[in-house]
């Protein structure tokens, strides 16, 4: 009996599940969503970094 449910048990973790696919695609679709959310908030930064700082030039100001 004991040796039954480990081939049960063996056999039940090599299948892939339509959970664990499921969850695959999240974890795929969280990643690209992090990725350009990092890419968007990184431009504005850049963005507004620049223009703080031709501000500065244009009114003769040292940072």
């Amino acid at each position: 009996m004991t040796q039954q449910l480990k081939t049960r048990g063996k056999k039940e973790a090599g299948k892939c599940t339509s959970h664990s696919h499921a969850d695959a695609r999240l974890v795929e679709l969280i990643k690209y969503l992090a990725r350009h959310a990092a890419e968007r908030d990184y431009n504005e930064h850049q963005s507004t970094t620049a223009m703080q700082k031709d501000s500065l030039e244009a009114t003769g100001e040292d940072s």
